[in-house]
């Protein structure tokens, strides 16, 4: 099975996810202008809680990951430009030494 940039399009993600409980993603990448925004715009756009670690999202240059962590804190409809922690169906930047799978 084929995904897009938004690893929730085509695939059966959301559905393992519920199925297992969980609300709450972490999401990290090798493309902060592709899947990592896409994927968090998908997930929240689905209900889900989101943390973005902006020292686990990478691309070509700096310029693209402030990008993305600009348009992940002001998504439509899931907004949280004062990175308001976990916010319920919005994004969370945070750091990899923050994230707790507790």
């Amino acid at each position: 099975m084929t995904s897009s940039a938004d690893k929730f399009f085509s695939t059966d993600l959301d559905q393992i996810l519920k199925d297992h409980g969980i609300d709450t993603v972490v999401i990290v990448g090798t493309s902060a202008i592709g899947a990592v925004l896409y994927t968090s715009f998908g997930a929240t756009a689905r209900g889900y809680t989101v943390a973005v670690a902006q020292d686990g999202m990478f691309a070509d240059n700096d310029f693209q990951v402030y990008y993305a962590t600009y348009q992940l804190a002001n998504q439509p409809g899931g907004a949280n430009p004062a990175n308001e922690p976990l916010r319920k169906g919005a994004v969370t930047i945070t750091k990899m030494g923050l994230v707790d799978f507790a």
